[in-house]
Formats: C-alpha cells, sequence, structure tokens
C-alpha cells in the first residue's frame, strides 16, 4: 500500500486551490508549498527525505499539481503558481 494515498494528495491540493483562490495575482511556489505543508500533520514517512536528496513531500506535491497544469486548471509561470 503506497504510504502517500491519492486521497492524502486530494487533500493537500484542496488546500492549494484554497490558498490560490485567496491570491488571484499567484503566490510563489515555495510560498504555496510552505502554506500548504504548515496546515496538515504531516506523517514521518511524508517529512522525510528520498535517499537520492530531496525532500519526500515537496517533490510528491509538485508531482501531483502536473495533473492540475495539464487539465488547465492552474498556471505556473516563473515560480508563480496561479489558478485558472
Amino acid at each position: 500500500m503506497p504510504e502517500i494515498t491519492r486521497r492524502r494528495t486530494g487533500e493537500f491540493l484542496r488546500k492549494l486551490f484554497f490558498l490560490l483562490a485567496q491570491h488571484p495575482d499567484g503566490m510563489a511556489a515555495q510560498d504555496a508549498i510552505a502554506g500548504v505543508r504548515n496546515e496538515f500533520e504531516l506523517s514521518e514517512y511524508e517529512e522525510g527525505d528520498y535517499p537520492s536528496g530531496g525532500n519526500r513531500f515537496e517533490r510528491i506535491f509538485r508531482f501531483s499539481t502536473i495533473d492540475c497544469v495539464k487539465a488547465g486548471w492552474m498556471v505556473k509561470q516563473q515560480g508563480q503558481w496561479f489558478i485558472t
């Protein structure tokens, strides 16, 4: 069973869209990620790092936003994230 489920990433994305809706001019990606991270109590697995380096939460979270961009729900441009 995966350590981070689709339901869990869905919770993260829901919070992201709530945050981005409050910032119509967009948010810096790092600020958006930090905002979502601060709203949840992350598991030990989510807080951990990959053996190759890099924070597990941030990588999984950034990867989960790809479908939102492809669906046209959000735009990533020069380090800024916007909802459409």
